[in-house]
């Protein structure tokens, strides 16, 4: 009871601090206070310690020079391990923003996944109690709101406004999914506040709400000159030893890409990425000048074919073959077949075959002349693609193929299969492309089957020469 007033009093005094222009980060390090001296614990969770980073990320979330969130979000993201406390953390921010007066909407992938908020929350002195049937977490003092909290559907995002999104393991919000419908309705509830913050924390995961969210706000950042990302690994928390991570690959040895996600904050494709070695032509940071200048002056040497319907239409991927790199620098959609005409005798084709959808087109292209390879696919074959694939480095111009390097980001192994087998999607039109465009010149027209390519077959492709980095 003497504590529930003592959180009161509290909680008034710092609205009315807020309302006097008392700086934001100056209120927080109050709040913080109050929590080191008042907040709850247990054996294992104690609300009242923080190491040095986890005060540093919380504060970057809550304010920045750089950004007038009355105009513009202050949005950041952040990339944290497991075991880091950002869901601990995120609840303090959360409550935090609420005795400000802000309306505050916590969203994840997963009911469950609210689980550990809510007991963070009820450790929270200023949380008065839980509604377990409408989410609803309500506060001590006269707070006009309560924080709610909710899954991404589109019940709870439409029509909705709020003051602070926080969006939790958004890695889980995969781009093909109602999920991430949901979350890009859930963007704007901010728009009318004049108090604009969107909070991003989770583990990481291509293709996803989160990644997406990462590359914008890095950009973002360095346009402003500031940082609204951030990255933390096992290393800084010391109460994950090498000895407990050794321990985790040991015990996830079937699934390699484990670690890495949960604790080295390396983006990652459930089931295991494919490719880990292709970068954007645009890419600055990761691209020597020397080899975008390579891409742009090379011209086109290969082109390959993925046959769709006519409301997806044919894809052809186009680029050139280098012992050590794959430049791929165009996707093109077409439904006539007079369209490779213009291509046919510039550079090499390969086009799919030999399965009844395939041999529809197939037999046009033949019919009308087209000069290719015609090749159809066994499991065998296209794992050999993936092969030469990745004993190259691969650069996309990420504008002009917008679905090959997505597909390249998602590409994971079938997880049902004993052997690496490359799992099949029903949107890999790009990928499905480069893998028919990295093909041998043959200089002649084959129909159906070709022999398996090796890595003999294209003159200057040697694995021995492969480069891992630039």
């Amino acid at each position: 009871m003497y504590l529930s007033k003592v959180a009161n009093k509290f909680a008034q005094q710092l609205y009315e601090l807020h309302e006097s222009d008392v700086h934001i980060i100056d209120l927080f390090h109050m709040y913080m206070g109050f929590l080191r001296k008042f907040g709850q614990h247990t054996p294992k969770h104690d609300l009242r310690r923080y190491t040095k980073w986890q005060l540093e990320d919380m504060e970057m979330s809550l304010w920045n020079p750089k950004v007038d969130y009355e105009k513009v979000p202050l949005e950041t993201v952040h990339n944290n391990n497991r075991r880091s406390g950002k869901t601990k953390r995120f609840s303090v921010v959360g409550v935090f923003c609420s005795l400000l007066h802000k309306e505050v909407k916590w969203r994840s992938a997963y009911m469950a996944q609210q689980n550990m908020a809510k007991f963070w929350f009820l450790l929270n002195p200023f949380v008065d109690k839980i509604n377990n049937a409408t989410h609803e977490v309500s506060l001590l003092g006269k707070t006009p709101y309560t924080l709610n909290m909710g899954v991404l559907t589109a019940a709870n995002v439409t029509g909705v406004e709020c003051d602070v999104a926080m969006f939790d393991e958004g890695g889980w919000v995969f781009q093909n999914l109602k999920l991430y419908e949901a979350y890009k309705n859930a963007r704007p509830m901010v728009a009318p506040s004049k108090f604009k913050h969107i909070i991003h924390f989770s583990t990481p995961a291509r293709y996803s709400a989160f990644q997406e969210a990462w590359l914008e706000v890095e950009s973002l950042a360095e346009e402003l000159g500031t940082q609204l990302t951030v990255l933390r690994t096992w290393e800084d928390c010391p109460w994950i030893t090498p000895e407990f991570l050794a321990y985790e690959e040991r015990m996830n040895r079937d699934c390699p890409w484990y670690v890495d996600q949960n604790y080295k904050g390396i983006w990652v494709v459930y089931g295991g990425a494919v490719f880990s070695n292709f970068y954007d032509v645009n890419d600055y940071k990761n691209v020597p000048d020397k080899v975008r200048e390579l891409f742009h002056k090379t011209v086109d040497t290969h082109g390959g074919v993925d046959w769709n319907g006519p409301h997806t239409k044919h894809y052809l991927v186009k680029g050139s073959i280098h012992p050590e790199y794959l430049f791929i620098k165009e996707e093109l959609k077409f439904t006539e077949m007079e369209f490779l005409k213009k291509y046919m005798n510039d550079i090499s084709l390969e086009l799919e075959c030999d399965d009844p959808f395939s041999n529809q087109y197939a037999n046009d292209a033949m019919e009308l002349g087209i000069v290719a390879n015609y090749f159809g696919w066994n499991m065998d074959a296209k794992m050999e693609r993936v092969r030469q694939i990745n004993s190259r480095i691969v650069i996309i111009d990420k504008k002009k193929c917008p679905t090959t390097w997505k597909n390249f980001q998602e590409a994971a192994f079938d997880q049902s299969q004993r052997l690496p087998t490359l799992e099949k999607r029903s949107d890999q039109h790009g990928l499905d492309g480069s893998l028919h465009m990295i093909h041998p010149k043959s200089g002649q027209l084959i129909y159906r089957k070709v022999a398996p390519m090796t890595s003999q077959m294209i003159s200057g492709w040697n694995v021995n020469n492969r480069i891992k980095n630039f």
